[in-house]
């Protein structure tokens, strides 16, 4: 069976390239050019194993829901955030078929589109 629909949870996409971008060496459009593992700035973008990833740099960051924005829940709260090393991460939805790719089998059973 072909593993090629979505795989609707985004925590698992997410670990799926932080794997792949440090398994696998980023593509360059000039392959003759030395390329760094680590992007030059927020957003930079690049393909590796057939996924488009961006670069999301090292920093601080407020996490979470502010207060006064709509569909805030009472129980949410903002939490400081520092990463003290960039990654990259997908720009889109990470496929089933994607997953395997990368990680040679799925974290749970196969779904079907939109369930």
């Amino acid at each position: 069976m072909k593993a090629n629909v979505n795989f609707q949870r985004p925590h698992y996409s997410l670990i799926a390239l932080l794997f792949a971008a440090r398994a696998f060496p980023c593509q360059s459009a000039e392959p003759l050019k030395a390329v760094s593992p680590e992007g030059s700035k927020a957003g930079e973008e690049r393909t590796a194993v057939g996924l488009k990833l961006c670069w999301c740099p090292a920093g601080t960051f407020l996490m979470g829901s502010p207060r006064g924005e709509p569909g805030h829940r009472a129980d949410e709260e903002q939490v400081k955030v520092k990463l003290t090393r960039g990654f990259w991460m997908s720009k889109y939805e990470v496929t089933q078929g994607q997953w395997l790719s990368v990680m040679g089998k799925l974290p749970g059973e196969l779904t079907d589109a939109g369930s």
